[in-house]
């Protein structure tokens, strides 16, 4: 399998929907290492991990360690990646971390963006 971990820029959130399309990220698992990248909104396409040796397109989102909690469409350090692929439904070990590819995008910047505005979301309707 070929190793992503060649990476940049590391990350702790992201929100897919933010991203422009053809952004590229590397996760990180306790495990295994993936690439995720944007096509358009929330679909991207995904390749790693044992599951997933060729990059295909998937439904991902994050789940806490008790499974209880879903984030569609982000990806954060320390929760598990839930991937779906048809019947295939895939909860990876813990995040450790997500990293750009070093592309032109300002990853770092966009995400911190997405984390403030979530965060005032969150305070607001609190």
């Amino acid at each position: 399998m070929e190793d992503f971990t060649g990476r940049r820029r590391e990350i702790t959130s992201v929100q897919l929907r933010e991203l422009p399309p053809q952004t590229t990220l590397v996760v990180t698992t306790s495990h295994s290492s993936y690439r995720v990248v944007v096509i358009d909104g929330s679909d991207v396409r995904v390749q790693g991990g044992s599951y997933f040796p060729e990059p295909v397109v998937v439904i991902l989102g994050s789940r806490s360690a008790d499974g209880t909690v879903l984030l569609p469409a982000r990806i954060e350090v320390g929760l598990r990646m839930a991937i779906s692929l048809g019947a295939l439904h895939v909860l990876t070990s813990p995040v450790r971390a997500i990293t750009d590819d070093g592309s032109e995008t300002e990853l770092a910047e966009l995400c911190a963006m997405t984390r403030h505005e979530a965060t005032r979301l969150v305070d607001w309707g609190a």
